[in-house]
């Protein structure tokens, strides 16, 4: 069969359907099977789509000066790539383990020379995992010669050289001891308001919620905070953070404070 196609086509032509034959059947499996197909449809549907988060995140690297040395976490670089002066951030836990195999001291690349660092506690990857947990973030904001100079929606930006924390960011002025709070937890917390983004919620959509709470007494340990959110009086589902993404945990807190936790 092939042999009378040959004649009847020519063998320039025979030659050509034969390798046009498996080179189309693979591009339309890695069409519609390829990785970035599969990732999409069963990690990260987002994928490929710009947010108004990632508008604020490239504008916030758009007025970092062009010849500053800037590390970033792992999920940032889509949004980076085109700086100079860039480097990757945190280190993996192979190269760590490298590290400590031959005797050598681990220093995160912000520890020594960089002007900015850029971290995303919302980074899906899996390359941070724990947020503020994670020992690099642990490290960065105890570190006397970081400051944080900017914070929202768990985006991090701290500059070498700078004062300022995380405290600066969520405590608010008091107007004095709490009025008629909306509950008072274990003498030492008072929650003075709660507010909600929106109303009305499409599914898959985002619900923001920002908590305002004044310190009464010193808190001897970390709380976390439970949300139970109610249609008619039926619990929908129950919600459990830490206060400030983590990195302001009530245990820091002073007395008097006002801090504002949006989550």
């Amino acid at each position: 069969m092939f042999l009378f196609l040959s004649r009847w086509i020519g063998p320039t032509a025979s030659l050509r359907f034969v390798l046009a034959v498996p080179l189309s059947a693979t591009f339309l499996s890695y069409a519609c099977l390829g990785p970035f197909t599969y990732y999409r449809s069963t990690i990260d549907p987002t994928l490929g789509t710009v947010t108004e988060r990632d508008v604020l995140i490239h504008r916030v690297l758009q007025e970092i000066p062009s010849g500053s040395s800037v590390v970033v976490s792992p999920w940032l670089l889509r949004l980076a790539d085109r700086r100079r002066e860039l480097d990757f951030w945190p280190l993996s836990v192979d190269v760590q383990e490298g590290f400590k195999r031959f005797g050598l001291k681990y220093q995160t690349p912000q520890t020594r020379d960089a002007e900015y660092v850029l971290v995303d506690l919302k980074d899906p990857s899996g390359y941070m995992p724990g947020g503020a947990r994670h020992p690099a973030v642990r490290e960065l904001l105890g570190n006397p010669n970081y400051g944080m100079i900017g914070y929202f929606d768990q985006f991090l930006l701290f500059r070498r050289g700078h004062n300022s924390s995380i405290r600066d960011w969520v405590t608010v002025e008091s107007s004095g001891p709490a009025q008629d709070p909306l509950g008072v937890f274990d003498g030492k917390l008072a929650l003075l308001d709660c507010e909600v983004d929106r109303r009305v919620v499409e599914p898959g959509g985002w619900l923001r919620v920002t908590y305002l709470w004044q310190c009464l007494e010193d808190p001897s340990y970390d709380y976390a905070v439970v949300t139970r959110f109610l249609r008619r009086g039926e619990v929908l589902f129950t919600w459990t953070h830490e206060p400030v993404d983590g990195l302001f945990p009530t245990s820091q807190w002073k007395r008097g404070e006002t801090v504002q936790d949006t989550s």
